[in-house]
């Protein structure tokens, strides 16, 4: 099994291949979430409103269904046509976006102090093992 970052047969850990791992994951959890099947969702009269040549992406309908969270936001998979907006872009590449988002995270994170008992069981944890490796 290997773990989410793990790099060169989990001998390592990579920042940039955890923050790409973390979007596969985000996709394998909505695709087995499933596609809810019914009145709302078929919108059979939103087609026949909109009709065959109109605007899906921006009728409320959809706007509803994106904000229920229905499609990924997804901030490493490439969307963008390659010659028009991509190339135009920098032709950033999967690998360099989540190394940007890594060193972003790494950055800007800031670990929440643990409570104080739980500081306290730890120094006791540690005496012990320190008691155990001197021998005592």
């Amino acid at each position: 099994m290997v773990g989410a970052g793990a790099v060169e047969s989990i001998m390592a850990l990579s920042p940039a291949q955890l923050v790409i791992d973390d979007e596969l994951i985000e996709i394998a959890k909505r695709w087995l979430r499933g596609i809810e099947v019914n009145e709302e969702t078929l919108a059979v009269d939103v087609v026949a409103r909109v009709g065959p040549r109109g605007d899906y992406l921006s009728d409320e309908h959809t706007v509803k269904a994106v904000r229920a969270g229905e499609l990924l936001d997804l901030k490493l998979a490439e969307r963008e046509s390659r010659h028009q907006i991509w190339e135009a872009g920098g032709k950033r590449t999967l690998e360099s976006k989540a190394a940007e988002k890594a060193i972003s995270i790494l950055d800007s994170h800031e670990v929440p102090p643990l409570p104080d008992d739980v500081l306290r069981e730890l120094k006791v944890i540690m005496k012990k093992a320190d008691e155990d490796l001197a021998g005592k």
